[in-house]
């Protein structure tokens, strides 16, 4: 890749990238939910990262040195230190396919109108080319069987093992059935019920988990009486922030939850990544044996104070609490179960649709599942 072309392509990322910025200052959804300016906030800053990290990839500096240890390792005429330093670049600077995912991911019409990111089934490809319209949504259909198959073979099996499952699972055999009739109405208007019902059961064990000083009573009464909706619960509810999670897990995991922990989260990883490029820079522009003491003492002093926005081994590991979890259930999702109790079915008799409800089963009982175990663990 010669130097020009590279510019080029960094060029159009920016472009892209303020495009869809852009949009976000004409939003025509609804500003009022409060999930979509929280969606908004995150998803406008991580943008304007973006372009902060195109700027600096612009740098001439950056593009000689991206292009010439490209050119270098292609012709296969690279040293053993050169070839550790383009893996470096490699992974400090903007890798292109991927940045188009993120972008294309940001835009309002994906992130706000699909935001199915939490979606796991299929492949890159295939929510690119949702995201940026080349396909449509629909091509989702094509993980219904294999999703049920796992409702069936995974989860069904799970909850027979306890009775307080019993009436839920009744309702989930029956949308399974209604599902494979093709009667996708049917089954989607069950599996959002059998939803909101997962939930408040297993909120009900995490919260016992939390107050072990409370009675059954006083759990059922703050779980089913004291918040109606299922929002206000994740929402609302005065959930422990203990569930331990890696921060590199946590950073693509729930990349488009507003949090402040995972917020702060975010602002240290970012002047993480600032501060190596500094000390790379600064470390380039001296040769052993060129140097003054002078030079070596200002260089010394400019790496302690870049050193203190690394990362420490405290920040390898953050906690989070359920509503971080089950932020997904309180967005796009919950817009389309009010639908249906408002008794507006239109788009809902849709196999993509009932696909999405399947996999929000499924990720319920993994939350609950995870956060089960974290409490067995310790215990011991």
């Amino acid at each position: 890749m010669t130097q020009q072309e590279r510019i080029t392509q960094l060029k159009d990322l920016k472009k892209l990238a303020n495009a869809t910025l852009e949009k976000y200052k004409n939003l025509r959804f609804d500003k009022n939910k409060s999930w979509i300016e929280k969606k908004s906030e995150i998803s406008i800053e991580e943008l304007k990262h973006i372009i902060l990290d195109i700027n600096y990839d612009l740098q001439t500096e950056q593009v000689e040195i991206f292009c010439g240890l490209q050119s270098k390792f292609q012709d296969g005429k690279i040293s053993s230190k050169e070839l550790s330093e383009f893996f470096n670049v490699t992974m400090m600077q903007i890798k292109v396919g991927t940045m188009i995912f993120d972008i294309a991911r940001l835009s309002p019409e994906s992130n706000l109108l699909l935001d199915i990111s939490w979606l796991t089934d299929g492949n890159v490809s295939d929510y690119l080319d949702i995201y940026l319209n080349i396909k449509d949504i629909s091509i989702l259909d094509k993980f219904l069987p294999s999703k049920i198959s796992e409702v069936k073979d995974r989860i069904i099996p799970i909850m027979q093992c306890n009775k307080e499952f019993e009436e839920i699972l009744s309702v989930l055999k029956v949308a399974i059935e209604s599902s494979e009739n093709n009667s996708f109405i049917t089954s989607n208007i069950l599996l959002i019920t059998a939803c909101e019902s997962l939930v408040r059961l297993l909120s009900s064990r995490i919260y016992q988990y939390q107050n072990p000083d409370l009675n059954d009573r006083d759990i059922h009464e703050y779980i089913y009486n004291k918040y109606t909706s299922l929002e206000s619960l994740i929402t609302k509810g005065n959930w422990t922030v203990d569930f331990p999670i890696k921060f590199s897990e946590a950073l693509v995991k729930y990349k488009d939850v507003n949090d402040d922990s995972l917020n702060y989260l975010r602002t240290k990883h970012k002047m993480h990544m600032s501060a190596q490029r500094r000390i790379k820079k600064r470390l380039s522009k001296f040769s052993p044996g060129a140097i003054t003491e002078s030079e070596i003492h200002n260089l010394v002093e400019n790496l302690k104070n870049d050193t203190n926005d690394l990362m420490k081994d405290d920040d390898t590991e953050i906690k989070i609490n359920l509503p971080v979890m089950l932020n997904f259930l309180v967005r796009k999702y919950k817009d389309d179960r009010n639908q249906i109790i408002h008794g507006n079915f239109k788009d809902f008799n849709l196999k993509w649709k009932n696909y999405v409800n399947f996999a929000a089963i499924v990720k319920i009982i993994d939350v609950f599942e995870e956060y089960e175990k974290f409490y067995k663990t310790k215990e011991k």
